[in-house]
């Protein structure tokens, strides 16, 4: 992987070890989409946009002199000498800018599309490619220091070297330029890596002529129209804008420097549309945004120093520790992709069903839900654990108990004891269980060969034995006796707080399992308050 920034890379930057190559062939493919090789492009005398957004302003101006004051916030607004209106037109050359107000909104999962402002370089029936304008990095292409930025996440940063796609946006209108580019709106091109290099060893352009991102925004038919007509809220706001606006959006990005998180760009934009008060000043400093700045500083911060994940080495064949069923995981304090994508695994403990060369299986225990199970048999419902995102073939329900007596398949050695659902109603009809006796998980987790183990190296799980788990306490998340509460009165006694999260089940097992010396001591990567908060907020979106 890279080291810090290379002399001469430029200040503020670190370099990647070799450079990047572009997955698109030589510009032949996009010179056949302006026109044949070697033709000039035609010139237009009037950008149509420019037209349509007059007329758009017309009408705007027309209808405001009978509108109440704040509905002339949606008015289209001019930029400088340049203008920018809300739009509801797919087309090249579009703004795309990320709404907070959607249900689900970029806080727990892709927070990097968080305030995020695209441009849409092409559009057609069955692909619509955007890259990302507001995300700079500190990185640079090692060989020839230019500066990168994060365009999105399909054959970006994550992916195996030769698949990553690096475009580079520029306003160069020379011939040899416009014979290698294609124009994205007015005044604003783009093309490959290579051909901007040749560019450059031509004379006709230097480094600093050319924004580059490695990385672009994907969708497929009809998915980026549905996610703007999504009725709980739309994911997107959608604008038009001459080539002038981008431009001054581009610039300032580059006054600022890779350490900026975008967000003065898409506020700025969002204002113009209109959405300055629904939006901006609604969610400025929120829990989104510290979302946001945790991914810049674990994706682009940290990887500064030590490079970009995908581009480390492979991970080196660990020892595997020698787990078994019945092992107890207990996750560290803080593990930053626990915070950003898996926040159901922070602070979590898990106890394993199965282990072996294909891999491992195990529920997570502190997790309570609001879910009940019916039995068929007998119409009783019980209350469940959160074990997991996955199902089994064979049971999508988890029984456990601790009595011999009830008998089943005995985890280990311990005293928890795994039987199926038919057998504990038969248990219990019979009367060798009650139904306190009995413990239900919905869902596993599950890990492929060696996965669990890289993680347990790396420091993400601490493995501990069953005794250190409170079981009384996992119960008592769990007690069936509370099947015929009020079920707004049991949702309130999920999520919400650190307790209805499991947290304190968590403690106990960290304390037990560790010997005095290590007292205080575990993995802390990043803010344990935000890792918390994200936590809480996952539970009370999908557990309630």
């Amino acid at each position: 992987g890279a080291g810090a920034a290379l002399p001469g890379r430029g200040p503020g930057h670190a370099a990647l070890s070799r450079p990047l190559r572009p997955v698109r062939p030589r510009m032949r493919a996009l010179v056949a989409l302006s026109g044949a090789e070697g033709d000039e492009l035609p010139q237009q005398q009037e950008d149509w946009r420019a037209v349509r957004a007059r007329l758009v302003a017309q009408e705007a101006k027309g209808l405001g002199e009978a509108a109440e004051p704040q509905a002339q916030e949606n008015e289209p607004q001019a930029q400088q000498e340049g203008w920018v209106h809300e739009t509801p037109l797919i087309e090249q050359g579009s703004v795309i800018l990320a709404s907070t107000q959607q249900r689900w909104g970029f806080a727990l999962h892709q927070q990097y599309f968080h305030k995020s402002v695209m441009l849409v370089l092409s559009h057609g029936p069955d692909f619509t490619r955007g890259i990302i304008l507001n995300r700079p990095t500190p990185f640079t292409n090692g060989e020839d220091g230019w500066p990168l930025w994060f365009g999105g996440d399909v054959q970006s940063f994550s992916d195996e070297r030769g698949s990553r796609e690096v475009t580079c946006l520029h306003t160069l209108r020379s011939p040899a330029a416009e014979r290698m580019s294609v124009k994205v709106i007015e005044g604003i091109y783009y093309t490959s890596y290579e051909c901007a290099r040749d560019l450059v060893e031509q004379g006709v352009a230097t480094k600093d002529d050319f924004w580059t991102f490695c990385g672009y925004a994907g969708w497929g038919r009809g998915q980026l129209q549905d996610e703007l007509d999504r009725p709980e809220g739309s994911s997107w706001r959608l604008a038009s804008a001459d080539g002038g606006v981008v431009l001054r959006k581009l610039l300032g990005q580059k006054r600022e420097g890779p350490d900026s998180d975008g967000i003065a760009t898409w506020e700025s934009l969002m204002r113009v549309i209109g959405y300055g008060a629904s939006e901006v000043d609604a969610s400025a400093g929120g829990f989104a945004d510290r979302m946001l700045h945790e991914w810049i500083r674990v994706h682009l911060r940290m990887s500064a120093v030590l490079g970009p994940p995908a581009l480390l080495s492979t991970p080196s064949p660990v020892a595997p520790p020698a787990l078994r069923p019945g092992d107890v995981l207990c996750a560290q304090p803080v593990v930053s992709s626990f915070t950003l994508d898996n926040q159901w695994l922070h602070k979590s403990v898990v106890l394993l069903l199965r282990t072996g060369r294909s891999g491992t299986v195990g529920v997570l225990i502190n997790r309570p839900s609001s879910t009940r199970v019916e039995s068929r048999a007998d119409g009783r419902r019980w209350r469940v654990l959160f074990g997991g995102g996955l199902t089994l073939r064979d049971e999508a329900v988890i029984w456990l108990h601790r009595k011999e007596a009830i008998g089943g398949e005995r985890l280990g050695l311990t005293d928890l004891w795994r039987i199926g659902g038919e057998q504990a109603t038969t248990a219990i009809n019979v009367g060798s269980a009650r139904e306190e006796d009995l413990l239900l998980v919905h869902g596993v987790l599950a890990w492929g060969p060696n996965a669990l183990e890289r993680e347990i190296a790396a420091g993400h799980f601490a493995v501990t034995g069953a005794s250190s788990v409170p079981w009384d306490d996992v119960w008592a998340l769990a007690n069936p006796r509370d099947k015929g509460a009020d079920p707004e009165s049991a949702k309130a006694a999920v999520g919400s707080t650190r307790d209805g999260c499991g947290i304190p089940i968590w403690r106990k097992v960290m304390a037990r399992g560790r010997s005095k010396d290590e007292e205080g001591r575990g993995v802390v990567d990043g803010d344990e308050d935000l890792a918390d908060l994200a936590l809480l907020k996952w539970a009370d979106t999908f557990l309630l």
